[in-house]
């Protein structure tokens, strides 16, 4: 490794500075000067994120015109530009104090980036060659200081498939995964909006990236296929580690190989169609704990996420200690572990877990399984006081699926709320994470190109959600302006966060026990929305299912003031989607750029609009057929039939907008032995024949038949 020797007269000068300037606001400058040339020095010891920071910089002033020299340990002369780097949390400023926190103060002849470690030195450094490359030479009187609110902020992407979690990781199952200019891509952009890890979800992935000399028995792949995948992520981790992003494995206990089940007589197990194990024993755990201290051992910037559930039924806690902190500790290595709250017994975390190692974060979804509300699932808050540091996971987001979303506003809104809670970390999953690297539109996209505003915003409020309302418009508007044109930005805007407030009202009237993930998108059936309850994990204020709303409509109950009501939520996704329509119709004559991105946004917004429509409808007609039941007037029969009919046409209108847009409706195939996706959440699903990934077109014959039911049961009433 390279060393660099400090400089202690710099230092002090520095010092000098901050300490004026720590009173002062810290503002981007507005002049730039090009000097004749730059001197790069670091000050501090080399590593792979202060080299690849060093590279941005010189890439930035080669792209300014800016002659260049460096990086250099020490220079004297007063001549030149310097660009100098340092590591110190002395000599950082209040703003910019803490894990990867940075400051930028230029003065004349000089520009100082000091940071209180190699990831905020890094980030300074993408600062600075941003405002180079903006101002096309040296930024002047620049003083600002950075430093994010939440220290873990990433994406979850699956090594499995719908069906099973235990899936082999090679190149015919996994083809993005093995891609190294995709992955140049993916990572650049996540580093872009300084997300800083990527979460890799598998049942058992250790014996895909390392050899077990002690157990030759495990074998997933050929020799040549298992050097093949050691040599790719080594490069991935080597790639992900300078950029700031840990590549965090997820994976499930107690799943293993296939080749070690069948060497040591463990059955299949259809559930997950996989091999598990449900209660501990020596020889699993010896071979557990291995597996684990070679992995972690062998790359560096890797670390894990802990599922201690959905097979193991005894002693999680100490299987998490003894088995799996145990092997990490092995490797001499402390990276993170994430535990996930689920099926972990809070008590006994905090007894046997939680001493047992220091980088240790817990982790809980934010609305289960669905984006309802702004506020997280209160359970959040136990786990935030009893450990060290907490990630809040927004997870897979069943009634979001599968549009373009990015409701700015409503996302700064929730990160607000999960950091004012004290959360330490968010997850925020792809809008379709079983398809991943493609988006489900009929033409392939790509996703972080498709949703790039749904990451940008996520990792911004992530870094740090305390903005101005006013400012965040602004900033969200100007990177609208290059895409669609200044002048169609602040409408395009607004038709995302209209339309990003539709949906998830439907998973806070409709919830239902072992649903904890179904997709809104698809509608309901009458049944159901009778059936269905608002979802348990949220904050929200009293809100009234449609069958108590019903019953005291129909008794003459008066409802309790400040409840909310189905009818006046319908009539908010209404009123919202309507305003996201008008929206893209404001900006439609002034889109200056991407007219067919623009197009299909505007073809979402309308789809979400519809789906509005047609809950509001199919709910106003279950509230008239409680009050035909209690009541038996023919005019609340009819009525019934005249709502259902309206929804049934809402509903073929919506086929229409998506039928060439689209590929399918979901991304969970319905043919699938899968205990935690069962065919109930495939609603409206009943014995018909619906092919494996439906489109709305297939549901379609499902509402025109019940319709056809109720217009019989209520004929000549």
């Amino acid at each position: 490794m390279k060393t660099h020797r400090l400089s202690v007269p710099f230092v002090s000068a520095l010092l000098l500075i901050l300490v004026f300037l720590s009173n002062s606001s810290f503002a981007h400058a507005a002049k730039a000067t090009t000097p004749k040339e730059v001197v790069i020095v670091v000050e501090t010891p080399s590593t792979p994120k202060i080299d690849y920071g060093v590279e941005l910089l010189a890439g930035s002033l080669k792209e300014a015109g800016v002659r260049y020299r460096g990086p250099l340990a020490t220079f004297k002369s007063r001549k030149e530009h310097v660009i100098r780097i340092l590591i110190g949390a002395q000599a950082v400023s209040k703003e910019g104090k803490g894990e990867e926190g940075f400051t930028i103060v230029s003065a004349p002849r000089q520009t100082a980036i000091t940071a209180h470690d190699d990831a905020g030195a890094l980030y300074g450094c993408k600062e600075l060659a941003t405002q180079i490359r903006a101002s096309r030479g040296i930024p002047q009187e620049l003083n600002l200081a950075d430093a994010p609110k939440m220290t873990l902020r990433g994406v979850p992407l699956f090594l499995m498939t719908a069906g099973s979690y235990d899936f082999p990781i090679t190149p015919q199952q996994f083809p993005w995964f093995f891609d190294k200019a995709l992955w140049t891509k993916t990572l650049d952009f996540f580093f872009e909006n300084r997300f800083n890890f990527i979460s890799f979800w598998n049942g058992h992935p250790f014996p895909y990236f390392v050899k077990l000399p002690k157990y030759p028995e495990v074998k997933e792949l050929s020799d040549a296929e298992l050097d093949r995948n050691i040599e790719l992520l080594d490069w991935l981790s080597k790639e992900a580690a300078k950029r700031n992003i840990w590549l965090l494995f997820q994976f499930y206990n107690i799943h293993l190989p296939k080749s070690y089940a069948e060497a040591h007589g463990i059955p299949h197990d259809p559930n997950f169609n996989g091999y598990t194990v449900s209660k501990p024993n020596p020889e699993v755990a010896a071979y557990t704990r291995y597996a684990i201290g070679e992995f972690i051992r062998k790359y560096p910037s890797v670390g894990l996420v802990v599922c201690a559930g959905e097979v193991l039924e005894v002693q999680k806690e100490e299987w998490t200690r003894d088995v799996i902190i145990a092997g990490v500790r092995d490797s001499g290595k402390e990276p993170p572990i994430v535990v996930r709250e689920w099926t972990i017994d809070k008590d006994k975390f905090r007894d046997i877990i939680l001493p047992s190692y220091p980088n240790l974060y817990t982790e809980m979804k934010h609305n289960s399984e669905m984006y309802a509300a702004i506020e997280p699932d209160p359970g959040n808050a136990d786990w935030i006081k009893m450990s060290r540091k907490h990630i809040i996971n927004v997870h897979l987001m069943g009634n979001i699926k599968p549009f373009r979303y990015a409701p700015t506003g409503f996302i700064r809104e929730t990160v607000s709320a999960q950091q004012r809670m004290g959360a330490q970390g968010v997850q925020v999953y792809p809008l379709w994470v079983w398809d991943w690297p493609y988006s489900a539109d009929a033409q392939q996209f790509l996703q972080i190109d498709r949703d790039w505003l749904w990451y940008a915003a996520w990792a911004r409020y992530g870094w740090n959600a305390d903005r101005p309302p006013a400012q965040e418009d602004a900033y969200w508007g100007d990177l609208l302006s290059g895409k669609y044109g200044a002048k169609a930005a602040p409408h395009v805007l607004a038709a995302y966060e209209a339309a990003g407030r539709v949906m998830p009202w439907v998973p806070r009237l409709f919830w239902f026990d072992g649903w904890n993930h179904w997709f809104a998108s698809n509608g309901l059936m009458l049944d159901q929305i009778l059936a269905g309850t608002p979802i348990p994990y949220t904050n929200l204020p009293h809100t009234l299912s449609v069958r108590e709303y019903a019953r005291d409509m129909a008794d003459g109950k008066q409802v309790a003031a400040g409840a909310l009501t189905p009818v006046s939520i319908t009539a908010d996704m209404v009123a919202q989607g309507e305003k996201a329509v008008g929206a893209c119709q404001q900006a439609q004559p002034l889109v200056e750029k991407d007219a067919d991105e623009f197009a299909r946004l505007c073809s979402d917004v309308r789809a979400i609009s519809l789906i509005a429509r047609f809950y509001q409808a199919k709910i106003d007609a279950a509230i008239r057929m409680v009050a035909y039941q209690t009541n038996r007037k023919a005019e609340d029969s009819q009525e019934v039939v005249r709502l259902l009919a309206k929804s049934v046409e809402d509903y073929r209108e919506l086929v229409k907008t998506t039928e060439h847009s689209y590929k399918v409706a979901n991304d969970i195939r319905n043919d699938i032995p899968f205990p935690f996706f069962p065919p109930t959440g495939m609603a409206p699903m009943r014995s018909i024949a619906i092919p494996r990934r439906p489109h709305w077109k297939d549901f379609l014959p499902v509402f025109e038949a019940e319709l056809e039911v109720y217009r019989k049961l209520l004929a000549g009433n």
